[in-house]
Formats: structure tokens, C-alpha cells, sequence
């Protein structure tokens, strides 16, 4: 994208070194479905995949939030509905696809500084085998949590946020029960394995530092919250979805009965 040689570039992480490896795998888990099976297990969260080699310049904006990079086509917009910072020749042809660059909430320095190596809605070069190349499951997530940072409405912030103390990091899941059955719950079997104290220590010290360092005031969400709020989303949804499922398969094959039935009456009504 910026044309930087190796030497001037930073091998950036995409979700947050800090999420860890169990991260990585309940994205893996709860949203591959809908990726299809070409995005492939995802078990680290230093997969080459989930990465991208930027200009030192870009490295610290995308920590915070303040870029973030657009993965199209995708479920809503084709690869031409996202303006073209060079412009195109109408007869060209359209790509297959596009990683484009977009300015969220750049500091006044990062304005002036960040347009010299990859402007607003510039394109990053990709290799034609993309294989190694980050999935879309990966970059649609980053970027959802760089627009819910920047510009979802703060109730529904702290409402994820609760959602996620509440189940990602299982607050609330107790040390076993009068039953004796060790804590678990098969109804809850969707929450991931709570990480370690020293864990959560380290991760909230690593927030705290990012926050000091990006100058931010002490009630805006890091970029690190709005992950664990957008994966506690997903879980629950996928709880429910499969409430959802059986239901939706009763209401199927009542519907295949009633239809049945109907066809029998008409055909008596023939005779």
C-alpha cells in the first residue's frame, strides 16, 4: 500500500495480541459458519493470517482503532461501492476484491502524516495466492470493533461490555454447584475457558497502557473492550441460535404435516 521497504514496515497484528489463542479459536468456533470452510481453523492468535505488513507509521493507528482496514465484497457492498482513491478507467474491469484503508478517527498529526503512505480508501497490494493472506472473518471483525469503538452509541457499549464480563470471561460461572456436577453447565457449554488471573492482570495492564499512551479519556472503550463485546454477541447468538434451530425445525414439520393433511382432503374431495 505505502511502497515502504521492509525495513520501514512492522508486522501488525489485526486482533490484538492480548485476545490470546483461545480468541482466535471461539472466532473460529461460533462465526466460521458463515464464512464457508475455506477460512480454515484458526488456533493462534500469531497466525500469519491475522497480520498484515504496514509502514511503522500505520502500526500504532490501527492498535487504537483510529484505521481500519475494509474487506469487500461483502455481505452489504461490492467491491465498487467503496470509492477508489486512484481513479479508474470505466472500461477496466472491477477486482475480485478489495482491502482498503479507512481513517476512523485519526489524531491531527496521524491526518497530516498517515495520507503520505496510504491515503483515505487507498487499496493494499495482495499476492495472488491468499491463502496466508488475512480472512474476512478476521478483517470484518477488526473493523466492527473500530466503528463500535468510534461511534456506537455509549449505552450499548457498556451493555456488550457487560455481556462480555458477564460471559466471555465467565464472572458469574461459580466453582460448582449443590449438585455436584463441577461447575459445568451443558446449557452454557458456549463460554470459553476463563483465562488465567495473571492473564486478565497483564491484559488489563496492557489496556490501561494503551489508553495512557493514545492520550484518551478514562470513559472511552478500547479498541481491545469492543473485541470482547463483539465475541460475547456472538456466542449468545450462537446459544440461541440453536434454540432457534429446533424450534424453527418443529414449525417445519408441522407445516410439512398441515400440508399433507391438505393434500389428502383435496383428494378425497376429488373422489
Amino acid at each position: 500500500m505505502s511502497g515502504e521497504p521492509e525495513r520501514g514496515c512492522d508486522a501488525c497484528h489485526l486482533i490484538p495480541h492480548s485476545k490470546g489463542d483461545e480468541y482466535m479459536r471461539n472466532l473460529s468456533r461460533y462465526r466460521g459458519d458463515m464464512y464457508g470452510s475455506g477460512v480454515g481453523p484458526l488456533d493462534s492468535v500469531n497466525d500469519t493470517r491475522n497480520g498484515l505488513l504496514l509502514a511503522i507509521s500505520f502500526h500504532r493507528p490501527l492498535d487504537r482503532g483510529d484505521i481500519a482496514f475494509l474487506k469487500t465484497p461483502n455481505f452489504a457492498l461490492g467491491v465498487d461501492d467503496v470509492q477508489y482513491y486512484h481513479p479508474r478507467n470505466a472500461d477496466s474491469p472491477s477486482p475480485e476484491n478489495r482491502l482498503t484503508v479507512q481513517y476512523i478517527q485519526p489524531t491531527a498529526s496521524e491526518s497530516v502524516m498517515l495520507p503520505l503512505f496510504g491515503p483515505h480508501n487507498s487499496d493494499a497490494r495482495q499476492p495472488e495466492d491468499l491463502d496466508q493472506w488475512p480472512p474476512a472473518i478476521i478483517v470484518d471483525l477488526c473493523y466492527a470493533a473500530a466503528i463500535l469503538q468510534e461511534f456506537g452509541p455509549s449505552t450499548f457499549r457498556s451493555h456488550i461490555q457487560d455481556i462480555a464480563d458477564d460471559h466471555y470471561y465467565g464472572r458469574d460461572m461459580g466453582g460448582g454447584d449443590a449438585g455436584g456436577n463441577d461447575g459445568e453447565d451443558a446449557s452454557r457449554d458456549w463460554i470459553p475457558q476463563r483465562p488465567s488471573s495473571a492473564r486478565i492482570v497483564q491484559c488489563n495492564l496492557r489496556s490501561a497502557t494503551s489508553k495512557a499512551q493514545a492520550g484518551t479519556s478514562s470513559d472511552r472503550r478500547t479498541r481491545a473492550a469492543m473485541f470482547d463485546g463483539i465475541m460475547a454477541l456472538w456466542l449468545r447468538a450462537a446459544r440461541q441460535g440453536k434454540g432457534r434451530q429446533h424450534e424453527g425445525d418443529v414449525a417445519d414439520n408441522k407445516n410439512k404435516v398441515q400440508t399433507w393433511l391438505q393434500s389428502v382432503e383435496e383428494s378425497d374431495d376429488s373422489m
